[in-house]
């Protein structure tokens, strides 16, 4: 979509001298997408599912993971791809933690089921659309290079309190959301509709435009709600 289009140029490609266009018009990206709780999102290309640092803090098992989060991805996932069959939804998150607890979660509701070598897989009726693209993937950033899906569900995982007062806190606070070529795929794999999935704090105030600008600018085009919405719970 052009909006989404503009805003990964001057995120991530205007800095370098370089231009993402599709050279499409804004109807061919037209959809219909309701969220689980009945909200719609037609007409709209950005969102933030707000998830507070109230409903659950970030944890750390063998990476960073974020179950209450997790939990709300997973459904929303679910209801977008039974709604549209037409569509395609990629599930990104920076953490493997992160990621095995939403492939958990969507095996509770019929999206994955076990695998002996993988852990899960998705079952077979979600893999493709009825053109035979990929429908849906689960995945950290690294599994989406050079992929696109119709909707992508972004989940932040990190949400705390930490205070930065130094480089070490900073890193401490963000982690992988520090890294911008990691958020430039992350963010920019989307044809129609981004949402953003996470405690949105993380991307407010002077602390967040300085660490991590490329969330705190989309959290901001959720806000004025021309092109996006902030879903509060």
């Amino acid at each position: 979509h052009p909006v989404l289009g503009d805003f990964v140029n001057k995120r991530f490609y205007d800095p370098h001298g370089e231009v993402l266009s599709s050279g499409r018009d804004a109807a061919d990206f037209a959809h219909q997408v309701v969220l689980a709780d009945g909200t719609p999102l037609a007409g709209l290309v950005a969102a933030w599912l707000e998830v507070p640092r109230t409903a659950g803090p970030e944890d750390r098992t063998r990476s960073k993971r974020r179950i209450c989060e997790a939990k709300r991805v997973a459904r929303e996932a679910r209801e977008i791809l039974a709604a549209n069959p037409d569509l395609s939804v990629g599930v990104i998150t920076f953490y493997t933690a992160q990621r095995d607890v939403i492939l958990e979660e969507m095996a509770a509701l019929g999206l994955a089921e076990p695998d002996d070598e993988v852990g899960y897989r998705i079952r077979d009726q979600w893999m493709q659309t009825r053109d035979g693209q990929e429908r849906l993937r689960v995945g950290t950033v690294d599994a989406f290079q050079g992929k696109e899906f119709d909707v992508v569900l972004l989940s932040l995982t990190r949400s705390n309190a930490i205070q930065v007062t130094d480089e070490a806190t900073r890193r401490r606070r963000y982690g992988f959301l520090l890294l911008e070529n990691r958020l430039c795929v992350a963010m920019s794999r989307q044809r129609c509709l981004l949402i953003l999935v996470g405690d949105i704090d993380m991307a407010r105030g002077e602390e967040a435009q300085q660490s991590v600008p490329a969330l705190a600018h989309f959290a901001k085009l959720c806000e004025e709600g021309v092109h996006g919405r902030v879903i509060r719970p």
